[in-house]
C-alpha cells in the first residue's frame, strides 16, 4: 500500500539496474505503464551522458557501502527536465531506488542565489552610500565603502551601531513615523534628514 500511494517516484531494480517494480508516481513520471517500465534501464532515464556514468560507477564501483544519494537530472513523459533527489538502498539481488523532485526548489535557491549576488554587486557599486539594517532592532548588517568615507567609521566600528545611533535626537520622530510606514506599507515615503559623523558633525 505505501509503495503505490507514495508521491515519491519509488522503483526496485535487479543489481543490472533493470527495472522489476515501479510505484504509480513513477510511471507516470516517465510515461510508462507498469508493465511497460520493467526491465527497461533506470540509469537510461537520467539525460546526461556524465552524470549517467558517475551515477553507475557510484552504485557499482564503492564495495562495502549499501545506501548512496545523489541529483540527476531525468526527463519525464512530457519531455522536460526534472532535478531527482534519489536514495538507492543495495542489497544482494535488488536495488530500491526512492526519488523526489527538487526542481521547483533547486530554482528558488538559484534564483535566491542570483537576486543576492546582483544585490550586492550594485551594492558595493553604488555611487550613493548604503547600508543594510535589521529591521527589529536597527542594527547594521552590512554598510558601502561610500557611506564610510562619508561617517568616517571603520567597517568593524560601523556594524557596531544602529541607525538610532546616527541620527540625531530632533530627528527621531521622523524615523518613528518612517519605521511604521515601512512595517505597514512595505516601504516609507522619502524624507530628509542628517545623519551624524563619527567625529560629531553632521550631513544630510
Amino acid at each position: 500500500k505505501y509503495f503505490n500511494q507514495n508521491t515519491d517516484l519509488v522503483i526496485i531494480c535487479d543489481n543490472d539496474g533493470k527495472i522489476i517494480k515501479a510505484n504509480q508516481s513513477s510511471c507516470k513520471f516517465f510515461g510508462h505503464t507498469k508493465l511497460e517500465i520493467v526491465g527497461l534501464e533506470i540509469f537510461n532515464f537520467i539525460t546526461n551522458k556524465s552524470e549517467r556514468e558517475l551515477a553507475l560507477k557510484r552504485i557499482y564501483e564503492s564495495d562495502g557501502i549499501s545506501r548512496f544519494h545523489f541529483n540527476n537530472y531525468m526527463e519525464n513523459a512530457k519531455g522536460s527536465k526534472h532535478l531527482i533527489q534519489w536514495e538507492a538502498n543495495r542489497n544482494q539481488d535488488t536495488i530500491l531506488f526512492s526519488g523526489r523532485d527538487i526542481s521547483e526548489k533547486h530554482n528558488i535557491e538559484k534564483e535566491k542565489a542570483y537576486n543576492s549576488a546582483l544585490l550586492k554587486a550594485q551594492f558595493n557599486v553604488s555611487p550613493i552610500g548604503l547600508a543594510l539594517n535589521d529591521a527589529e532592532t536597527g542594527t547594521f548588517l552590512d554598510v558601502n565603502d561610500i557611506l564610510l568615507e562619508a561617517t568616517g567609521y571603520t567597517k568593524s566600528e560601523f556594524l557596531e551601531l544602529s541607525y538610532w545611533d546616527l541620527t540625531p535626537k530632533e530627528y527621531e520622530p521622523l524615523e518613528a513615523i518612517a519605521l511604521q510606514q515601512l512595517k505597514e506599507l512595505g516601504h516609507y515615503k522619502t524624507f530628509r534628514k542628517e545623519y551624524m559623523r563619527k567625529d560629531g558633525t553632521r550631513f544630510p
